[in-house]
């Protein structure tokens, strides 16, 4: 179950389909991948499986492994051009619609 947030819980259904957010800020103290597992153990009408970027500074190959096996469809390293950002955004949607 997903932790409480400051604003309340987390409704996918009133969510866009793709969002991009930093996980630092929606909950304080859990990091992405943790945040990601919790998405993922969701049931799927419930956003289980919603596109996920991980958009980290982290870019060993290390650092992409984890994030993949934590549930990110992709990895973006920063500092990241917003059109590459873009241009990974919409593939990933394209893929999963």
């Amino acid at each position: 179950m997903l932790k409480r947030l400051p604003f309340g819980p987390w409704e996918p259904d009133k969510a866009a389909t793709t969002s991009l957010r930093d996980a630092r800020n929606v909950m304080p103290g859990t990091d992405g991948y943790e945040l990601i597992r919790q998405v993922r153990a969701l049931p799927s009408d419930r956003g289980a499986k919603v596109p996920a970027i991980a958009l980290t500074a982290y870019t060993r190959i290390e650092d992409r492994l984890q994030a993949l096996r934590a549930g990110y469809d992709m990895h973006v390293p920063k500092p990241v051009e917003l059109t590459e950002l873009c241009a990974v955004a919409t593939s990933l949607t394209r893929r999963t619609n």
